[in-house]
């Protein structure tokens, strides 16, 4: 990494003095001038950074595996007195160990100019992306030239921090001499060693090669991004700019910026809809870094419901005859037979199966007298704010589309047991197959944003969602239109409308014709492979497999009507991100 950080910088400044017709000589040997004849021949500054830690004893020792890296082919007598140097920020790098090694990497060194013209080709299709100057390998014997002559000699190296062994902060202006008169700049060509003090409040001029190893046990995107000194505007030298990191950062920075990306497109549209109004955004974070760590005890409220969400609020008073009529309706219009596992009746199972949208209907559809969830709180606003930076309308939007007949009253379970918030999270499965939307990523692969997927083969994956009714051991329904069909109830606890325990017979038995469990009920209908089960862990099953629905009619106590429920089992394949909330909301 370092290597090849130290070849790009090199190169692309002799490439960015070719272009100019600068020289880089002539600004450091010139005698005192004006200060308008001083900049007029110096060179445009050409910088890198090079970030090992927040830890400043880890700047020095990287300053010395640059000096150790330009002294490496030197002769072994050379070599031997170079060790002796006792290290200081004022150490020098070798320019004849830069030297042989160009002599000796040639193609190293030469694979840069064919790199750059690709970034630079790349870039045309961006607006105002064309870049007009173009090096190619014709080139090379001239950008050989001033490596050797201008750019290796002229290139300091320094370390900023607060050690007092340190440098002096980068001097990128003309440097005043007496009345009137100055010389170029110190920093026209630096490689700077630095941490905490880059965060923010230092402008690194021409910067175009970044080194950034450090990490955190913690990760907070809004330090991080502090962090990002390669961003900026770079004009006619963007396709040399390159930053060098390890995998884990790389992702964490993607990720940080996806979450950008959306949060100001939210602040815009906010803006644009309702002007005067200062914007409430939601603000994202991930699975592997917080959103800040000036706030303590955010709450991080995922999108994705999980691999098999069940739907815990239940009905049992003056909508359950609406409740078990959605069942009623399903039975009555579409054909179902009996599954029957190891000789047992285990349920029935529809023979049609359901889109994304569908099963969002199908939970749309239940009422319930203490849960309809206001969509302007916390755990809801999302959604349109969803709407909004993917420019969905109807009948894409709404996505929350919880009952209006008692709308913004009591909520008495979390989105991953509600049939609304769920609901709306298919709808947004769906929506999304055809978008690249920004601050998401899908289950499956949780380092690629979804602005970077292949949705045509996302949208070929989409699951079709299998139906069932799982039968218990508490005799007939009540209901007459269930009873009619056979289903048999179960007996679930519950506790002031919300079901204690959810999805039943959870460990597969065994032999070839042992039942699987619940949540793979429907594999013994269409006979695929089950998804593998890990010890502690949710079923997840694969992207490209079908989803289930299974319904669960409970008895009623006390006098109670019976209740209808569904549980849920989602494939991987669809949208994710986390919301960051502050404490208590």
């Amino acid at each position: 990494m370092l290597g090849d950080a130290l070849r790009s910088y090199f190169v692309s400044g002799a490439v960015r003095l070719f272009l100019s017709k600068r020289s880089l000589c002539d600004a450091r040997n010139a005698a005192s001038d004006t200060e308008k004849r001083v900049r007029l021949r110096s060179p445009k500054p050409h910088t890198m950074l090079f970030h090992p830690s927040a830890r400043i004893d880890t700047h020095f020792t990287a300053a010395r595996e640059v000096i150790d890296w330009t002294q490496e082919f030197l002769s072994d007598v050379i070599q031997s007195v170079a060790d002796d140097i006792d290290y200081s920020s004022q150490s020098i790098m070798s320019v004849q160990g830069l030297l042989n090694r160009l002599e000796a990497e040639d193609g190293k060194w030469r694979k840069w100019l064919t790199l750059f013209d690709e970034t630079r080709h790349s870039l045309s299709f961006l607006p105002n992306g064309n870049l007009s100057s173009k090096v190619d390998d014709a080139d090379w014997p001239e950008i050989k030239r001033l490596l050797k002559n201008e750019v290796f000699p002229h290139t300091r190296l320094t370390v900023i921090n607060s050690n007092p062994r340190a440098d002096e902060r980068p001097q990128f202006e003309p440097e005043k001499v007496g009345d009137d008169l100055f010389v170029a700049a110190k920093d026209i060509f630096t490689i700077f060693v630095s941490g905490n003090v880059m965060s923010r409040g230092i402008t690194l001029e021409g910067l175009t090669t970044t080194i950034f190893l450090r990490s955190a046990d913690e990760p907070a995107s809004d330090t991080q991004m502090q962090m990002q000194r390669w961003f900026g505007y770079r004009g006619t030298y963007l396709n040399m700019c390159r930053v060098f990191l390890f995998t884990d950062q790389y992702h964490l920075f993607l990720a940080y910026h996806e979450g950008d990306e959306a949060l100001r497109k939210e602040i815009l549209g906010e803006m644009n809809a309702n002007p005067g109004i200062a914007p409430k955004p939601t603000v994202l974070q991930g699975l592997g870094f917080r959103a800040t760590g000036k706030i303590a005890n955010l709450r991080a409220l995922p999108l994705c419901p999980g691999a098999d969400p069940f739907i815990r609020v239940i009905e049992t008073s003056a909508f359950s005859s609406n409740n078990t009529g959605v069942l009623a309706r399903l039975l009555e219009s579409n054909t179902w037979f009996d599954v029957v596992v190891g000789n047992t009746l285990r349920g029935k199972s529809m023979q049609r199966q359901l889109s994304l949208v569908q099963v969002a209907e199908l939970l749309e559809s239940f009422r319930y007298s203490s849960h309809s969830p206001n969509p302007e709180g916390e755990n809801h606003k999302r959604w349109r704010a969803l709407e909004a930076q993917n420019g969905l309308t109807f009948p894409e939007a709404p996505l929350f589309r919880p009952p209006s007949h008692i709308l913004g009253g009591a909520e008495i379970v979390s989105p991953p047991s509600c049939p609304y918030s769920v609901g709306a999270y298919l709808r947004l499965w769906s929506a999304l197959l055809s978008r690249k939307a920004r601050g998401i990523i899908p289950t499956d692969d949780r380092i690629t944003p979804w602005s970077m997927i292949n949705l045509k083969e996302y949208a070929a994956s989409a699951p079709k969602f299998y139906i069932g009714i799982r039968y218990g051991s508490a005799g007939k329904c009540d209901d007459p239109r269930l009873a009619a069909e056979g289903i048999l109830r179960m007996d679930r606890g519950s506790r002031d409308g919300v079901l204690v325990s959810t999805w039943g017979s959870r460990n597969p038995g065994h032999g070839d014709d042992a039942y699987l469990g619940d949540q793979l009920f429907d594999y013994h209908v269409h006979s695929g492979t089950p998804p593998t089960r890990t010890e502690g862990e949710p079923i997840w099953r694969k992207r490209g497999s079908p989803g289930l629905v299974l319904f669960h009619v409970i008895r009623g106590i006390d006098g109670k009507q019976d209740a209808v429920t569904v549980g849920l089992a989602l494939p991987l394949g669809g949208p994710d991100h986390i919301a960051a909330l502050r404490p208590g909301s």
